[in-house]
């Protein structure tokens, strides 16, 4: 490695060491032991003191090390000040390599959330063209680390506009991005309208988007189970609109409708398909039905048999 002054030779062991390791695990730090943890621990220890190592896994990054030589470096680069993150995630942000670039996000995405951190990528996603930048940042960004603990509106702003992008994968994946980064009835209404989207893809984006958040899932309980019930739709986005509406309150009627739905689904899916299953599905019914005590007592339902709709006792 080069650097602006020469590494130390135990810096250049202790990352030899750590890299080896690192390369034998596959780059799951998660899993190490003995040896392993020390390698670490002693190459963390050399990033500290030797200002030129750092200087050295900076270069190696942008010069494009194999991905897991690349987990390490970002892994190792997150340790450091949040300042110093931030003025290099801005040097591969501004690069003209697109490679540098998703790197880039990736390790602004590392930093503790902060109104400089969210301005940092709303600004950069708004200069971003390259399509498999875009759709890379965005899927890190419908996985927070630490959730988006703050008043994000630059970045909401900007995901605003990924969401009406004319590409359908950037779309569907700003919708996404989107519905994590926020929670307001603004949003709602974009998710309300992408259900109705002239793109399959579109639709089954926005329900994937709402499943999971109760509130809006209820929100929505009328255009869900319109998507849900449509015959004309596709079996794809007819599950994702099922899926959406799991766990959240129906009547009676409302559990019997869509467990029809259902089975209407899985008779029309292969066995081993990963399509809705009497076994991960359930209603909610605000209504306790007959089958309710002996369902309580520990009977299930044979197979082929809808679930009863309620977990009432």
């Amino acid at each position: 490695m080069v650097g602006a002054e020469p590494v130390t030779p135990a810096g250049q062991v202790a990352y030899d060491r750590a890299l080896q390791s690192y390369r034998r695990l596959a780059g799951k730090w998660q899993d190490k032991a003995g040896t392993d943890s020390v390698a670490l621990d002693e190459l963390q220890d050399s990033l500290a003191r030797d200002p030129a190592l750092k200087t050295a896994l900076m270069q190696r990054l942008r010069a494009g090390a194999d991905p897991i030589e690349k987990r390490l470096i970002k892994t190792l680069l997150s340790g450091l000040p949040a300042p110093e993150q931030l003025a290099f995630s801005q040097q591969l942000l501004a690069s003209a390599d697109a490679t540098q670039r998703r790197d880039g996000f990736e390790l602004v995405l590392q930093l503790p959330a902060s109104q400089q951190r969210d301005q940092q990528l709303a600004q950069a996603l708004g200069r971003e063209q390259d399509r498999g930048v875009l759709l890379s940042a965005m899927a890190t960004l419908t996985k927070p680390e630490d959730g988006p603990a703050t008043e994000a509106h630059a970045l909401v702003q900007q995901l605003q506009v990924l969401a009406g992008h004319p590409d359908t994968a950037v779309r569907s994946a700003g919708l996404q991005a989107l519905s994590v980064w926020d929670p307001s009835v603004q949003t709602d209404a974009t998710l309300r309208l992408a259900l109705w989207d002239p793109s399959e893809d579109i639709r089954i984006a926005a329900a994937d988007s709402i499943a999971g958040n109760t509130r809006r899932a209820e929100a929505m309980k009328a255009d869900l189970t319109a998507v849900a019930g449509n015959t004309s739709e596709s079996p794809v986005a007819r599950q994702a609109a099922l899926l959406a509406l799991q766990g959240i309150p129906l009547d009676e009627m409302e559990a019997s409708a869509f467990t029809q739905v259902m089975l209407e689904l899985q008779a029309q899916e292969p066995r081993d398909s990963d399509s809705l299953s009497e076994g991960d599905t359930s209603w909610d019914s605000d209504s306790p039905s007959d089958d309710d005590e002996s369902a309580s007592e520990g009977d299930s339902p044979s197979e082929g048999e809808p679930p009863s709709g309620s977990d009432a006792p």
